[in-house]
């Protein structure tokens, strides 16, 4: 008897979820939905995320896409950084930022060569957050890819 009412009591909850809409129906929809989600957002250039979403990955490994703004190269300020804004120009906080350090420029030289306003980019790497903007340090080439 009491398999019988924990039976009725599991099927009554999952129809109380299925009915409030946060289950799915099981069937082709849900197939597709797993298709289309194989390589989840923000896991490859391919299936990048927007700039915009940056929030979205703090503190992950995420593959962010969007337009140049800029490129800043200050060999007079510590650790002689590149920048490359994404979304918006410094100032302005509401944009991604891509720093290359010092030490780690003179891997990049093909790629900063090809950068220009208002090429589109991917660039992979941990989102982090630094002064209210988020930023992903690149180390090297092969985070970036311009299209």
């Amino acid at each position: 008897l009491f398999r019988v009412l924990l039976v009725i009591a599991i099927a009554a909850i999952g129809m109380r979820l299925f009915n409030s809409g946060d289950l799915e129906p099981p069937g082709e929809s849900m197939a597709a939905d797993l298709r289309q989600t194989a390589t989840p957002l923000g896991k490859s250039c391919g299936n990048a995320a927007h700039w915009s979403k940056a929030q979205r990955f703090l503190g992950q490994r995420a593959t962010l896409k969007g337009r140049v703004e800029a490129v800043t190269y200050r060999p007079d300020e510590d650790g002689r950084p590149t920048w490359i804004n994404i979304g918006a120009s410094f100032p302005n906080d509401n944009r991604l930022d891509l720093i290359i350090w010092g030490r780690n420029r003179s891997g990049f030289r093909g790629v900063l060569s090809r950068l220009s306003r208002g090429r589109e980019i991917c660039a992979q790497g941990v989102v982090e957050r630094y002064r209210g903007t988020y930023q992903i340090e690149l180390k090297r080439p092969a985070q970036i890819r311009i299209f």
